[in-house]
């Protein structure tokens, strides 16, 4: 797969949870959009982490369900449903951004505050 550009990617990558064709929680099941997301989640920095034991499937949940805040009580995002039953969110932001090491403290110090915001 390949992009004109990291816009391009990022609104192709948008699309899948917001005004495509999956609604919330609804299982990404077409072939082209899972081997896109597999592709790119071998990207991610925390492959490893995310993968787990392995993906079974991608599918659309709420923001709100994970860790971190959401910016809109309606957010969404592309998850991922391990072998195992196990969920946890997937940033495809974080793949077609490149993370610095300005960023990544950005990120860090949103994360230690977290629960005072």
């Amino acid at each position: 797969f390949s992009w004109r550009s990291k816009k391009a990617a990022l609104d192709d990558f948008r699309s899948l949870h917001t005004g495509g064709p999956y609604g919330i929680y609804d299982r990404i099941t077409d072939a082209r959009h899972d081997l896109m997301l597999r592709e790119l989640l071998d990207l991610h920095p925390d492959a490893g982490e995310k993968i787990g034991p392995g993906v079974d499937y991608f599918f659309v949940g709420k923001t709100s369900d994970g860790d971190k805040f959401n910016v809109r009580p309606n957010a969404t995002g592309v998850w991922i449903k391990r072998v195992d039953g196990s969920e946890v969110d997937f940033s495809y932001r974080t793949c077609i951004n490149d993370n610095t090491a300005e960023s990544d403290a950005k990120e860090g110090l949103r994360d230690a505050i977290d629960d005072l915001r």
